[in-house]
């Protein structure tokens, strides 16, 4: 019983770590789209700011654009997080379930 129970939190850990490691992937396709975003923002306050008047109207179109930023930079923390407590999650699940499949071989070899 002990070797099931072992084997099956073993592959919850497996599946905790691999999981977290494609939340990681996705976070850093995030990433690299905000990246884009903020230089392309950059880029068009540049062209906007040679003007006072232009200024204000770039400010006002691109106002939208960095809500959307900021609110990805958030989900990129909150993932990142997550993807954090799968890894070590799925690290302890590892271990555990690694421990209770060699107490099992052990107690079955003295009984």
């Amino acid at each position: 019983m002990k070797r099931v129970l072992g084997t099956a939190i073993l592959i919850i850990g497996v599946i905790a770590y691999l999981l977290g490691m494609y939340i990681e992937k996705e976070v850093g396709t995030g990433k690299k789209k905000i990246a884009k975003a903020e230089s392309t923002i950059n880029t068009g306050k540049e062209i906007t700011a040679l003007n006072p008047y232009s200024k204000e109207i770039g400010d006002l179109a691109s106002a939208g654009a960095e809500k959307k930023i900021n609110e990805g930079k958030e989900d990129v923390a909150t993932y990142t997080k997550v993807a954090e407590i799968l890894h070590m999650s799925g690290i302890l699940f590892f271990i555990g379930g690694a421990l209770l499949i060699v107490i099992s071989f052990t107690n079955k070899k003295k009984g």
